[in-house]
C-alpha cells in the first residue's frame, strides 16, 4: 500500500473524498506498492479502490475519463539496493568525498523501466516478475555480462549459479523487451565466454532488442579488490571484429545490427566513427553507445546557425583524454570556419580516479580547475554536459557556481539545450 501525501484540487481523488494520510491498498483488486502500480492500475475509467484510513478499510467506487490522473501525490520510490558483489563494481572503486548518490548501489527493476538503469535481475522474486509482466514494465535494461550460470556467479559475487537466460526467456515470452549490456572483463567473460553469451541471447532476439559491449572501467582505488586488468588494444580490436561478424549475422536475420560497441571501444581502437544508420534507433545512447555520432550530427545541423564571424575570440574546450582527438579532428575544424574564432582543446587527466579513467563524464571539477590553472583560456571555457549532474554538481561535489568563481572566466556547458551556435553568439554579443 502507498500513503497519500497530497490531493490535487478538482481531481477524481478530491471528488471521492480521499485525504492526505489515507493508504491506498488496492485498485481493482491489484495491490498498490508504488507510483508505477498507482499510475498503471488507476488508468482505467472505472476503479474499485480500497483505502485504509486510521486503521479502518474504506471501499470506494470511482468513475473518471480513461487515463485521467487520479490526483494523488505519494512518497517517492524507496530504491532497492544491490546485494551483489560484482568483481568490477564501480562503486567499490570510488574514493571518499564524492556526491553522496554515487555510493548508492541500486538494483531496482522500476528504475530500469523509468530511467534506463541497468539491473542484473538477481533479486527478483516471483511477485516482482509478475508485477513486471502485469504492469507491462517494458523495456528493461539488463546487465547480462555472461549467460553461463557459474561464470555469472563468479562475476557478480553470488552465492549460487544464476541462470539469467531462464529469467530473460520468461519475461520475453510475456512481451517484455530487453536492452542488454556486457561489461567485458579480460580473462573472465571475453573470448569463448563472450561468444557463448551472445549466441545464447541471439536466440532471444527480437525480445532482446540490443546488446552493448563496454570495456571494464578500473580506477586507482582497487586496494583489496579482486585483481582485474583493462583490455589491451589488441583485445579491443578483436572485439571490434567480433562485433562486425555478429552484426552481419543480425542484419541478415532481423535487419538490424542488434550488437553495438561502446564509443570507448571505438576510440580505443582508433576506429572510424560509424554513420547514423549503424546505430539503428540508438537504443543505448545513455550507455555511451553512439554519443559521438549524435554530437557530429548535431554539429552538422547546427553549423548553418553559426555566426559568420567573431572579433578575435578564443574559447577553450574541456574534455577527457579519450574524446580529445574527436573534438580536435571533427568539431574544431567546423567551428573554426567562423572568421576570427580560435579554439583550444584541453584534455584533462583524471587525477581523482587515475590515469586509466579517460572519459569526460568521470572528471572531477577540481581536476579540471587544476588542469586549467595558469593556462591561457581566452574568452570562455566550454564544458561537456556529462561532467555535471542534474543539480549542476561535478563528481567531487563541486558546484558549477563554485567552479565559475574559482576559474574567473566565462563558462558555458554544451548540451542539447545550449548548442555551439548559441554559445558562440552569446560570446560575441556580450563582449563585443
Amino acid at each position: 500500500m502507498v500513503t497519500i501525501k497530497d490531493i490535487t484540487l478538482e481531481s477524481p481523488a478530491e471528488t471521492l473524498g480521499l485525504q492526505a494520510g489515507d493508504r491506498i491498498v488496492t485498485i481493482n483488486d491489484h495491490g498498490i506498492y508504488d507510483i508505477l502500480g498507482l499510475r498503471f492500475w488507476s488508468s482505467d475509467s472505472e476503479l474499485d479502490i480500497t483505502v485504509n484510513r486510521n486503521g479502518k478499510p474504506i471501499y470506494l467506487r470511482c468513475e473518471k475519463y480513461p487515463d485521467e490522473d487520479l490526483g494523488v501525490a505519494i512518497s517517492p520510490l524507496k530504491v532497492r539496493r544491490c546485494a551483489n558483489k560484482c568483481v568490477f563494481c564501480y562503486v567499490d572503486q570510488l574514493p571518499k568525498g564524492l556526491r553522496a548518490p554515487l555510493y548508492v548501489k541500486d538494483e531496482d527493476f522500476r528504475l530500469s523501466f523509468l530511467h534506463g538503469n541497468y539491473v542484473t535481475l538477481t533479486n527478483l522474486k516471483h511477485k516482482d516478475l509478475q508485477r513486471i509482466i502485469d504492469e507491462r514494465l517494458s523495456p528493461l535494461y539488463v546487465s547480462a555480462h555472461a549467460t553461463d550460470p557459474k561464470i555469472r556467479q563468479r562475476l557478480l559475487g553470488l552465492r549460487a549459479p544464476d541462470n539469467i537466460l531462464q529469467t530473460m526467456k520468461l519475461l520475453i515470452s510475456a512481451g517484455i523487451r530487453l536492452h542488454t549490456q556486457i561489461v567485458i572483463c579480460p580473462g573472465w567473460n571475453d573470448g569463448d565466454v563472450l561468444e557463448q553469451t551472445v549466441k545464447d541471447m541471439a536466440v532471444l532476439v527480437p525480445g532482446v532488442q540490443s546488446i552493448s559491449l563496454v570495456p571494464v572501467g578500473l580506477t586507482k582505488h582497487r586496494s583489496g579488490l579482486t585483481p582485474l586488468r583493462q583490455l589491451t588494444t589488441k583485445e579491443a580490436q578483436d572485439i571490434m571484429g567480433f562485433v562486425k561478424r555478429w552484426q552481419a549475422y543480425f542484419l541478415q536475420q532481423v535487419g538490424m545490427r542488434i550488437i553495438y560497441p561502446s564509443d570507448e571501444l571505438l576510440l580505443m581502437t582508433n576506429s572510424r566513427i560509424p554513420g547514423t544508420s549503424y546505430y539503428d534507433d540508438f537504443p543505448q545512447v545513455e550507455n555511451g553507445v553512439g554519443l559521438i555520432r549524435l554530437l557530429i550530427n548535431e554539429l552538422q545541423r547546427d553549423r548553418r546557425k553559426l555566426p559568420k564571424q567573431l572579433n578575435n575570440k578564443t574559447i577553450t574546450f574541456v574534455t577527457g583524454v579519450l574524446a580529445a582527438p574527436i573534438l580536435r579532428d571533427r568539431v574544431v575544424p567546423v567551428l573554426e570556419r567562423v572568421k576570427g574564432l580560435k579554439i583550444n582543446v584541453i584534455a584533462v587527466k583524471n587525477r581523482l580516479l587515475g590515469d586509466t579513467v579517460t572519459v569526460s563524464g568521470l572528471l572531477a571539477g577540481r581536476d579540471i580547475l587544476n588542469e586549467l590553472k595558469n593556462k591561457e583560456l581566452g574568452d570562455a571555457v566550454v564544458l561537456p554536459k556529462n561532467v555535471l549532474n542534474y543539480n549542476d554538481l561535478f563528481l567531487d561535489d563541486l558546484s558549477l557556481m563554485e567552479f565559475r568563481k574559482a576559474l574567473k572566466t566565462r563558462v558555458f556547458v554544451y548540451d542539447q539545450n545550449e548548442k555551439f551556435s548559441q554559445i558562440l553568439r552569446k560570446i560575441g554579443e556580450k563582449i563585443e
